[in-house]
């Protein structure tokens, strides 16, 4: 190792007291000492503050000498450490002398051969240089004194690296150039190895063979400026030189745009839209279509996401947490008096607009199997759990259906197929995923998982589909339940696995209350019905059982019979079965649409004749149990009424300086110009901003993209209009649309019309369930025409 400097700064008191020193500054004359006596009477009550002043002084010059000795000291410790075992990271220590916490920090990074530019940016080829170590070392209270810092460079003694072996150099910058530290460099090829990126923005890997690697990105929030979450870049690694890499990098941005027409003009679900940037290699990127009401095939494409949480919980330590960073043992466990189980959990993105759940794939890194294939259950969890604070004891019950696999026979992914419990994650509460072993208490099975801290993260990857947001149901879980006994007045039973409804004599009637949460109608549709479902354990045939509505508030946890609300409004009832394991239904539609336009108290069931002489009971499962729980299923149709406004999401996005061009429609082929590519024709593919939308990394902006309104009139062969009539738009396949569209407008009013907005284009309007008197009439919508436009649909009688 050669060439070590040292620089330690001096103060300025230190350097004052050097000046006196060298002019011969020494005693007071008599005018001097005059002036004293005149002034002290003043100046004695200063006399401490200055002494107080030079005291402190006194102390930060000792903690930079001290300081000094430490970085001297650092500094040692780097000379006497063997070349090819020095970190290429920062290295943070802590001392405490005399009462005073000093930090030492130990940056290291190669440089080039002027020993100044960092190693990221040298010429292709070029071979390895210099170790440069940065040492500096601060306190508390330093009150303005600059820290003491050491710094050297380190020549490779030679055969310190192998000529055989090749290096790589990673620069990652944001989108003003700035380097990013920390972000995940992961290279593989002939051999794999991760790293992260210095305070510089490099990641440097020493000593790979040669040959191809793939070299790629991954740090959650972040996307390149093709708007990939995870770049991947091949560079070819040769013997005895430094191959350079580099990534533009940033925290991605999310823009939400509102589609509308002019005042009081609806927007169908189903239009879609896209934004363009001159940086992007493929000009443009969709926003996926709002769905409902149109036909538009979803467009989005399949989604990533790694685990934002995972822990095990441990039957044999049942109040140890196993989900801070530190413990990275984990996994599923089956062993009597030691089950362990597995907990992940994934941040759901909002479902892509005219988009449903198509599969969803659940994927964990077995990296330890047991001795014998194992069959692992994927559950649903009901509850919310934290990874420094769940244990065995607390852990939150299942609820729904599972899904299987098995373990492999050497390390490698599990997979479970996961799409309906995804499904229901978005249609209740998303609370992650419990892992167990399908048969519990053997003998010692372990299956050890990769968690997120370590290289092989959970993830979730979810594929899309087209969906109808209006013939789709939405099923709800209950967030709260209990039976109330009439025997037991004040007891509650709100944490039991079961409910009950019962009818007998000498006071033993029950009841059960039930509470959904009831979400908001889809856009573009409106509520048609609900169905109560309730899972029976056993029950007793030749009963009726009534549902009403609560009419007061309750708690789960603290309902009992003898202040349970009364119940309400008129009942739905329906005949019990005398079997086990099947559901039972009641049709609620009239008790929700009360409780949407009042307060939802939730329910209330009973038998339609308490207190039997004989005891007649039904057992339902609640929404404590593992599994069948209670489910609220709602559905819809389309509103005759549309929205006035539309909103698409586009996420994640590279945070382009100039921002984005934003245009309406699902023409997924249009160039935001307006002109075919192709052919050089002009077309209009939909409402372009003239303003660029400039968005900010890990922010989301919000703008408005006004598209073209229209008049549609129904009327009959004699001129009166058709109240009541649906209209429908088609966008037929086109050089700008090739997959065409199609879109429903609603219903006319008592004038016969809808007054709608769409996007730019050739439009073709058609009623539904009636035939044209003529043909059904074509509007062209572009700049230049009228806004709004009128046409006219004449139909038969």
């Amino acid at each position: 190792m050669k060439h070590f400097t040292h620089k330690i700064r001096s103060t300025r008191g230190e350097r004052e007291i050097a000046r006196r020193r060298a002019g011969g500054e020494a005693g007071v004359t008599l005018i001097e000492l005059m002036i004293a006596l005149t002034i002290f009477a003043v100046v004695s009550s200063g006399v401490a503050i200055a002494m107080g002043s030079a005291l402190g002084l006194t102390r930060n010059n000792r903690n930079r000498s001290v300081a000094a000795n430490l970085a001297a000291t650092e500094m040692d410790i780097v000379r006497s450490t063997k070349f090819e075992s020095l970190p290429l990271t920062d290295v943070e220590t802590k001392k405490t002398i005399t009462d005073v916490e000093y930090t030492i920090l130990r940056q290291t990074a190669w440089v080039s051969k002027d020993g100044t530019s960092g190693v990221c940016s040298p010429p292709e080829g070029t071979a390895l240089a210099f170790l440069r170590v940065f040492v500096t070392v601060t306190w508390p209270d330093m009150a303005g004194v600059e820290p003491v810092e050491s710094e050297t460079i380190l020549a490779p003694p030679i055969g310190a690296y192998n000529s055989d072996l090749g290096h790589l150099a990673v620069m990652v910058r944001d989108r003003d150039a700035t380097p990013l530290d920390g972000v995940l460099v992961t290279a593989e090829g002939p051999g794999g190895t991760f790293t992260e990126t210095t305070v510089e923005g490099c990641a440097f890997f020493v000593g790979l063979a040669p040959g191809q690697f793939d070299v790629s990105l991954s740090t959650t929030g972040f996307v390149d400026d093709q708007n990939d979450p995870n770049p991947t870049q091949p560079l070819v690694i040769t013997a005895g030189s430094i191959t350079s890499g580099e990534f533009v990098y940033d925290r991605n941005s999310t823009l939400n745009l509102s589609l509308v027409g002019i005042a009081n003009y609806g927007v169908p679900n189903g239009i879609g839209a896209r934004v363009a940037n001159t940086g992007l290699a493929l000009g443009d990127v969709p926003f996926s279509s709002t769905g409902g009401s149109g036909s538009s095939a979803c467009s989005a494409p399949a989604t990533t996401l790694y685990s934002s949480g995972d822990a095990t919980v441990s039957q044999q330590y049942p109040t140890y947490t196993f989900g801070t960073p530190s413990q990275t043992i984990a996994g599923v466990n089956s062993s009597s008096g030691a089950n362990a189980r597995f907990l992940v959990r994934f941040d759901l993105p909002t479902a892509p607009a005219g988009c449903t759940v198509g599969t969803a794939t659940l994927n964990v890194y077995d990296r330890g199997p047991s001795s014998s294939s194992r069959t692992i259950d994927a559950y649903q969890a009901n509850a919310s759990w934290s990874d420094t604070s769940v244990t065995w004891n607390n852990q939150p019950a299942t609820t729904g259906l599972s899904v299987s696999a098995s373990s492999p026979a050497s390390a490698g992914w599990m997979s479970w197929g996961v799409g309906s419990l995804v499904q229901a994650q978005y249609a209740g509460s998303n609370n992650g995923f419990l892992l167990k072993d399908s048969v519990e208490n053997d003998a010692n099975q372990f299956n050890q998982f990769d968690v997120q801290e370590l290289a092989n993260d959970p993830t979730l990857v979810i594929t899309w589909a087209s969906t109808s947001a209006c013939a789709t149901p939405v099923t709800v879980g209950a967030t709260n339940d209990a039976r109330v006994r009439q025997s037991s007045g004040n007891s509650n039973y709100g944490s039991e696995s079961t409910m009950r409804v019962r009818s007998q004599s000498s006071s033993r009637n029950e009841r059960t209350f039930i509470k959904f949460n009831l979400p908001s109608d889809p856009d573009g549709c409106q509520f048609a019905g609900a169905e109560l479902r309730l899972f029976q354990v056993s029950g007793d045939s030749g009963r009726t059982i009534r549902v009403y509505r609560s009419s007061a508030s309750w708690s789960e946890s603290s309902i009992t019979w003898n202040n349970q609300p009364a119940a309400t409004g008129s009942p739905i009832s329906t005949p019990s079965f005398g079997s086990s394991s099947v559901w039972m239904t009641w049709d609620v539609t009239s008790l929700v649409n009360t409780m949407m336009s009042g307060s939802n108290d939730g329910f209330m069931l009973r038998d339609s004749s308490e207190s039997s002489s004989s005891t007649r009971e039904q057992v339902y499962r609640s929404s404590e149990n593992s599994s069948s729980t209670p489910q609220l299923v709602l559905t819809y149709t389309d509103s005759p009424v549309l929205p006035l406004s539309q909103s698409v999401v586009a996420a994640p996005l590279f945070p382009y300086l100039n921002g984005y061009q934003a245009w309406g429609g699902t023409c997924h082929d249009a160039d935001p110009q307006g002109v075919d590519p192709g052919t050089g024709i002009a077309y209009y593919p939909g409402a372009q901003r003239e303003d660029a939308i400039v968005s900010n990394p890990n922010q989301t902006t919000t703008a408005t993209v006004t598209l073209k309104s229209i008049d549609v009139r129904v009327q009959l062969t004699d001129g009166s209009p058709v109240d009541g009539a649906t209209v429908v738009a088609f966008h037929d396949p086109d050089t700008g649309c090739t997959s065409g569209q199609t879109l429903n407008l609603g219903s006319t009013g008592s004038d016969g019309q809808v007054h709608v907005a769409l996007p730019y284009g050739v439009w073709r309007f058609e009623v539904a369930s009636r035939s044209p008197a003529t043909s059904w009439p074509i509007a062209m919508l572009d700049p230049t025409t009228a806004n709004p436009q009128t046409t006219t649909a004449t139909v038969n009688p």
